[in-house]
């Protein structure tokens, strides 16, 4: 059965800028590492408005009202694997969820923040979304037994960009027949 959600929630969510909604929450402005976590929310993952306040209020409610950085990037993660575009699919997604589902299949490793740093150069220098720079890293460290190898990851990201593939399947793909063209005749 399909719930539709009050109308007011949902106006509510896609009229109100993030910004104010961290105000509301909280009776003071966001600090400027909120500030930060909401660009990156919008701008590297591209979430639209209403998707990002949802992100940020599930974070707020099941990480005892504190806004924190590998909190926020595993929600961010598991969000954009499950194509989450609208407000009413993040209610969905959120409601379907308890606290522990979060962590799912997600590598806490991968998003320290030198991670989180590094991922955003890529994106700049090489114009790859965020998923497919994910992709890539989880290859890269799966190839080397769960550590990040930079010099590694840079020429897999280079490869990548090279043959213009911006979609996730079709860059897993492109990793396998890279792994059997150039990893498997060494041995692994």
């Amino acid at each position: 059965m399909n719930v539709q959600e009050p109308k007011e929630l949902i106006d509510y969510l896609n009229a109100t800028e993030p910004i104010q909604m961290l105000k509301d929450i909280s009776g003071y402005p966001p600090t400027k590492l909120e500030l930060m976590v909401i660009q990156d929310l919008e701008c590297f993952y591209e979430f639209k408005k209403p998707v990002v306040n949802l992100i940020l209020q599930y974070i707020l409610k099941t990480n005892g009202g504190m806004l924190t950085i590998n909190h926020l990037m595993h929600v961010a993660e598991r969000v954009a694997i499950n194509k989450i575009v609208t407000a009413e699919q993040a209610i969905r997604f959120f409601k379907s969820l308890n606290q522990d589902d979060i962590w799912i299949s997600v590598e806490y490793e991968a998003y320290k923040p030198f991670m989180l740093t590094y991922m955003k150069e890529m994106n700049v220098t090489y114009k790859l979304q965020a998923l497919i720079l994910h992709e890539i890293v989880r290859y890269s460290r799966n190839q080397n037994q769960g550590y990040f190898i930079h010099w590694f990851t840079d020429k897999l990201i280079e490869y990548v960009a090279k043959n213009s593939v911006y979609e996730v399947e079709a860059v897993k793909a492109l990793l396998e027949n890279f792994h059997e063209k150039y990893i498997v005749p060494m041995g692994k």
